[in-house]
């Protein structure tokens, strides 16, 4: 599926590594510098709360972590405590995991959520220092845009199977793509309150609905902070019914690649071998995005690792070993 991208990555000297069974080089450093407690933290906001998972010391500032649409902070939950770093914050964006869920009438907005990137590292924590940024999925499209929006900001920035090539629009499309996420609100907000399971039921819809892109003890993880039990006994997902759609306020395929010279930070883009990106003109542009990112800065990378699109949850170490050699 890959040998055109893999084609692609030697032209322009990018680094594919494909590691089976999490085995590449030994390591005798320790990796679990991030204690293993962690602190759960809520941000007033005024629609209710963000919260999060505080990995480490709370004296430092820490590396942000932002998770893929659907998921939530537990994504990396097997990651951070074998990263040689002094803290990470996870946090669950809006609409997922514990967070609070935007009111009835107010649709999810990508740009709103970048914006609250800028709300959490300046105005709420007021860090100052640039920032280090992990992501994963829609995350990274956050981490993406921010960091081109503030450059001077953020000094590293990790992808793990970025999905921005699934967030623009198609050329042409805009409007039709308007008028489908609008009435898909509307029709969504008729009945906000979601299915009801069984937790081996609704273990097995997450499951089967992630297609391959997740293993099942992976999804046990996100349900340890993506459902809630009912008082008649049942479970259901926490995380609002409108994260499913498309956000508005994505990017055009010109503002992606605009965006893509902005980023002066050195970047790390790990692609799952068996994650997001597809042969087709989707994945074309971001093979483009990948090429303008290491023009612009020298330092960065882009590597292809074994696995699906929760590489990083189902097969952790590999992924860890690659962020703590980032880091250094």
């Amino acid at each position: 599926m890959l040998t055109k991208l893999h084609h692609f990555y030697r032209l322009h000297n990018i680094q594919t590594v494909l590691y089976r069974n999490g085995k590449r080089f030994s390591s005798s450093s320790p990796l679990k510098n991030v204690q293993h407690r962690c602190t759960e933290i809520r941000i007033p906001v005024p629609w209710g709360h963000v919260a999060g998972k505080w990995w480490g010391r709370q004296d430092v500032q820490p590396v942000l972590a932002l998770h893929g649409v659907q998921d939530n902070a537990a994504t990396f939950d097997k990651l951070v405590p074998m990263l040689e770093v002094d803290a990470v914050l996870a946090l669950d964006i809006p609409g997922h995991g514990w967070s609070s869920h935007l009111p009835q009438g107010f649709p999810y907005d990508f740009m709103d959520a970048v914006s609250l990137m800028r709300f959490v590292i300046r105005h709420y924590y007021k860090w100052e220092k640039p920032m280090v940024l992990l992501s994963h999925s829609f995350g990274s499209n956050l981490s993406f845009v921010y960091s081109a929006v503030y450059p001077e900001e953020v000094s590293k920035f990790i992808s793990i199977d970025c999905a921005r090539h699934q967030m623009f629009v198609l050329s042409g499309t805009t409007v039709s793509s308007m008028r489908n996420t609008m009435d898909k609100i509307l029709k969504y907000e008729e009945s906000l309150n979601p299915p009801e399971y069984s937790y081996e039921g609704l273990l097995e819809m997450l499951y089967k609905g992630r297609r391959g892109l997740i293993s099942k003890k992976g999804c046990e993880i996100l349900l340890s902070r993506g459902m809630s039990t009912l008082e008649n006994g049942n479970v259901c997902l926490s995380r609002d019914v409108r994260v499913k759609l498309n956000a508005f306020g994505r990017l055009t395929e010109e503002s992606l690649l605009k965006l893509s010279g902005r980023i002066k930070c050195d970047v790390l883009s790990i692609q799952a071998e068996n994650g997001t990106v597809h042969n087709n003109y989707k994945g074309e542009v971001f093979k483009k995005t990948v090429e303008i990112i290491l023009k612009n800065s020298p330092k960065s990378k882009h590597i292809i690792m074994a696995g699906n699109h929760h590489l990083h949850l189902d097969d952790p170490e590999p992924v860890a070993k690659e962020i703590n050699k980032f880091l250094l």
